[in-house]
């Protein structure tokens, strides 16, 4: 199974990519600042502020991605 990271996932666009994916049997990664719980199969919400080298680290504990959409915004 492939596996995408989305950041911003919780606006208009990032919504719709996750939705998206998760309909064409993708694992999802999407991030945010806050943490979200989420029960829906292959999607795993990562609480991460892109402005911290250190939460930017974390990242690597999740695996390879097979693709990364950068949707977060500024």
């Amino acid at each position: 199974m492939k596996k995408v990271l989305i950041t911003g996932f919780t606006g208009l666009v990032g919504d719709g990519l996750c939705r998206y994916f998760l309909n064409n049997n993708w694992k999802v990664c999407g991030t945010s600042r806050k943490q979200y719980k989420s029960d829906t199969k292959n999607f795993t919400s990562i609480k991460l502020n892109l402005e911290e080298s250190l939460d930017t680290e974390k990242l690597n504990s999740y695996g390879i991605f097979d693709l990364v959409i950068h949707n977060a915004a500024a």
